[in-house]
């Protein structure tokens, strides 16, 4: 399963935020309508489906573009290129670069203000970035540094966070990176490397490892702390995913199930 939060107009009179989830194991594409009612959230799902004509398998992922014309487009990047589509009955995809293609279980990409990253997985090392249909030639991540199946990755605007491993150190490490100067300007060391979802919210990063341990990241003060929530379930599928939506924490489980789980954060 793939998933993000996404704000769209729909018709141009209705903005909402909507749940996008890749179902695991086939090519097609989910949306649930979000709102919150007396604090409680409540999913709508949407009355069609988007075919992304490529298998969800750990292999292709979702992003989407903010800013495009004055809608949001939905980014599909698998191991032929980066297609676009509008969130629409009968969407149809159209390729805006095949000179970023994408490799291996683990694959990450996001948004962060004008730039596309896009990172390999299954234990690569190399990243793309870019701006519209303009992609940079591929780049190395620092220090020995690696995206494994269960590398997972978020964005404030500003900076994408990704979870790596270090062969060398065997530490596993979030590291921010700044497209806009096409730097590393910090990490932070973690418990694990098998995460089954990374989000941004409220000023933290959100981390949950393979088992459903939730930790609360803080890179302003270096800080790591366990959450103590415990999961009515045990997750262990490198296809979950984790988002934040007005403080709460929503976690689409894999793992052969249609499960969401709503997680308040006080």
């Amino acid at each position: 399963i793939d998933m993000l939060n996404l704000n769209i107009t729909y018709l141009l009179m209705d903005t909402r935020d909507v749940l996008i989830v890749g179902v695991g194991g086939t090519s097609l594409i989910e949306m649930y309508y979000l709102s919150l009612i007396n604090g409680s959230v409540v999913f709508s799902k949407a009355p069609f489906t988007i075919d992304a004509h490529t298998i969800f398998n750990g292999s292709a992922t979702l992003t989407y573009l903010p800013y495009s014309d004055a809608l949001d487009k939905l980014v599909l990047v698998n191991s032929t290129g980066i297609y676009t589509t509008y969130l629409e009955p009968d969407a149809s995809w159209t390729l805006l670069t095949s000179s970023a293609k994408v490799f291996g279980v683990g694959v990450q990409a996001e948004v962060v203000g004008d730039y596309l990253v896009i990172v390999n997985g299954s234990n690569a090392n190399t990243y793309v970035v870019c701006v519209g249909s303009s992609c940079s030639s591929s780049k190395t991540l620092p220090r020995g540094l690696v995206v494994g199946e269960y590398s997972a990755s978020a964005s404030n605007g500003t900076h994408m966070f990704l979870l790596t491993f270090n062969e060398s150190s065997y530490e596993a490490l979030i590291v921010a990176y700044d497209p806009s100067a096409d730097t590393f300007t910090g990490e932070i060391g973690v418990p694990g490397s098998d995460s089954v979802g990374l989000c941004y919210g409220g000023g933290y990063l959100w981390l949950m490892l393979k088992g459903g341990s939730l930790y609360k990241v803080d890179f302003g003060t270096q800080s790591v702390a366990n959450t103590n929530i415990v999961l009515p379930s045990y997750p262990i599928s490198y296809g979950d995913r984790l988002e934040y939506y007005s403080n709460k924490l929503l976690f689409v489980r894999d793992d052969n199930t249609n499960e969401i789980l709503i997680i308040p954060l006080g």
